[in-house]
């Protein structure tokens, strides 16, 4: 016996220690077998409950309760190992040489039966033979339990250095699991994602809704309508003040004469010859004043008051006709001037055409008085009356 040797005195054990405190209750699921396929799984175990689990060629199915069926939670499996390097190929023998070739013999007389001869070598791999019938249920595996999830390997290990068997944690989608004291990473859990949906049919055009009802006729535009900056707009410029006139001398105060006798009633004089229009008058800038209405005939109204103004649009006459009180006053009217016609509160305005007059689509609401001038007239204005409107053409 050499002087230096090892020897085997056999296992060295501890006493067993006490027993640990029971550990939290897992959230983990139960491995209870394996199968060949997804088909042979569901019909075994068409439903199942919360905890239970089955491996499917290297893949852990679980029972999701949310979505009533089994689900797979990715691949188990660890990876295959590297393959192994190749051995040297060993000394070619050296060839000896050649005998010379021996007188040929008598034939010998039939031998014994020789030693069975080495094993031929293995032929090619035959035809996979039909499946086998399902062998009987394993034993009830080791259960996981996922108790969480982290960002990263670092986070894990500084909360959990250490861990109980069957303890697993998710780590960015890969699974580690406490394995020979030490977590072990037994790979990605998650499945890769699904393919897009193919796009739905188009919808069926919709009913055409009912014709709503007809809305009620709006108001005529009023005064009360204008906003504050609108009537400003309407507003013309401030002229300059006047100069001041110079202050009399308060005259004596006269005595008070007798009141005279009422004298009698004179008779109306003649109604004298209208007189031209004045510089910037409505008249002369081609406005006229609205017209109480306009007629397609020469057929004039009756029982009308003095003041009364009718416009005729035919293709033998235009003109604007006023009623004086005994008689019409006539006044020629160009094609296509503009005729201001009173109308329920409002004015309108209209073009006059030879075929029949237009309605151009304009309306003002009546207050105060009306002004119709050209720009050059309304610019030469002394002041402006803040209760009158001015229609004002170039």
């Amino acid at each position: 016996m050499a002087d230096t040797e090892w020897i085997e005195i056999g296992r060295v054990i501890g006493d067993t220690g006490p027993k640990g405190e029971k550990g939290d209750t897992g959230i983990g699921t139960t491995i209870k077998g394996s199968y060949n396929s997804y088909a042979d799984l569901i019909a075994d175990h068409p439903t199942g409950s919360g905890t239970d689990a089955y491996i499917i060629d290297g893949e852990l199915y679980y029972w999701n309760v949310d979505e009533n069926k089994w689900r797979s939670a990715g691949s188990i499996k660890g990876n295959t190992g590297d393959k192994g390097e190749k051995g040297d190929k060993g000394d070619t023998g050296a060839k000896d040489d050649t005998g010379n070739t021996g007188k040929t013999g008598s034939t010998g007389s039939k031998g014994d039966t020789g030693a069975k001869g080495d094993t031929g070598d293995t032929g090619p791999r035959g035809d996979t033979g039909p499946a086998g019938s399902t062998g009987d249920t394993g034993a009830t595996g080791a259960g996981l339990n996922i108790k969480g999830s982290y960002n990263t390997y670092e986070e894990l290990i500084n909360d959990h250095p250490t861990g109980n068997g069957g303890d697993c944690y998710l780590v960015n989608g890969s699974l580690y699991v406490w394995k020979d004291n030490a977590w072990e990473n037994v790979g990605n859990i998650k499945g890769e994602k699904g393919d897009a949906g193919v796009k739905g049919d188009t919808g069926d055009t919709g009913q055409t809704g009912e014709r709503g009802e007809k809305g009620d006729t709006g108001k005529a535009f009023e005064y009360s309508d204008f906003t504050p900056e609108q009537l400003a707009n309407l507003k013309g410029k401030k002229g300059d003040a006047g100069d001041a006139g110079a202050t009399g001398a308060t005259g004596d105060k006269g005595d008070t004469g007798a009141t005279g006798k009422t004298g009698p009633k004179g008779d109306t004089g003649d109604r004298g010859p209208k007189g031209d229009a004045g510089i910037g008058s409505d008249e002369e800038a081609g406005w006229k004043l609205p017209v109480d209405e306009i007629r397609t005939t020469n057929t004039l109204p009756s029982s009308v008051g003095k003041g009364y103004r009718v416009a005729i649009v035919t293709s033998s006459l235009m003109a604007i006709k006023e009623y004086n009180g005994t008689s019409w006053d006539v006044e020629s009217l160009d094609p296509y001037s503009v005729i201001p016609l009173k109308h329920s509160g409002s004015i309108q305005m209209y073009l006059a055409k030879s075929s029949e007059p237009v309605y151009m689509g304009v309306e003002y609401g009546i207050f105060g008085k009306f002004r119709f001038m050209t720009q050059v007239a309304y610019d030469a204005l002394d002041s402006y009356d803040e209760d009158t409107i001015y229609f004002v053409r170039s």
